[in-house]
C-alpha cells in the first residue's frame, strides 16, 4: 500500500461523448469501476471526485462533490485534495481506463519535494489529469479557482511542477465515441 490517495475524476460534461465515461461498460464493468479496481490494492484511500455520487454508490468509495460544479477539472482536483487525508494524491480522469501502474510509481518517487509531478509528452503536452498533486496545493488551486481559471494545467507555471517525461501513446484517453468504440471492438 502506497501512503497516499487515488482520485478518479468523474464529475466531466462528457460533451464529445455524449454519455458518462465513467458508467459505459469496458471488460463487463464500469470504466470508473475498472479503474478503481486497478487502484484499490495499491492505496490507502480512494475517492471519486463526481456531482453525481448517487450513479457511483455502487463503487462503494468515498465520492466528492465539486464545491462549485461546472467549474471544471481544476475544481474536481481542488474539491478532492480539500478532502483527502493523503498528502500525496494520484489524479486519474475516468477516460483513460488502462492505468500504466509503472507511470504512477514513477510520478511517486519523481515527486520529491516538489508540488506535483506531472506527465508531459515528447510534444511538450502536459497530462494534468494523470498526475500526483500535493494537499498543500489546495489553497493556491483555490486562488486560480477564485481569478476564473479553469483549466488544471495553468497551475504548473505557478507552482513547483516535476516534468516527467513520457513517450506519445502511453497514456490512451477516451474522449469520443469513435475512440471507446475502438477500444471496445471485439469485447463482445
Amino acid at each position: 500500500m502506497t501512503e497516499a490517495a487515488a482520485i478518479i475524476l468523474a464529475g466531466g460534461r462528457s460533451r464529445r461523448m455524449g454519455a458518462d465515461k465513467g458508467l459505459l461498460p469496458y471488460r463487463g464493468v464500469p470504466m470508473a469501476q475498472h479503474i478503481a479496481d486497478q487502484l484499490r490494492p495499491h492505496f490507502e484511500e480512494l475517492l471519486l471526485s463526481t456531482n453525481d455520487g448517487a450513479r457511483y454508490a455502487f463503487l462503494r468509495i468515498k465520492t466528492v462533490p465539486d464545491r462549485e460544479p461546472g467549474q471544471g477539472p481544476l475544481m474536481g482536483i481542488a474539491s478532492a485534495l480539500n478532502v483527502s487525508g493523503h498528502e500525496r494524491n494520484f489524479v486519474v480522469a475516468c477516460d483513460i481506463p488502462e492505468v500504466p501502474l509503472p507511470l504512477v510509481w514513477r510520478l511517486l518517487e519523481e515527486l520529491g519535494d516538489a508540488d506535483c509531478a506531472v506527465p508531459v509528452t515528447e510534444g511538450g503536452g502536459y497530462e494534468p489529469l494523470f498526475a500526483v498533486y500535493r494537499k498543500r496545493l489546495a489553497p493556491l488551486i483555490d486562488e486560480l479557482l477564485a481569478n476564473g481559471e479553469r483549466k488544471a494545467a495553468a497551475l504548473f507555471a505557478c507552482c513547483a511542477a516535476r516534468e516527467v517525461p513520457i513517450e506519445a501513446g502511453t497514456l490512451l484517453n477516451v474522449n469520443t465515441k469513435s475512440e471507446y468504440d475502438a477500444l471496445t471492438r471485439g469485447e463482445d
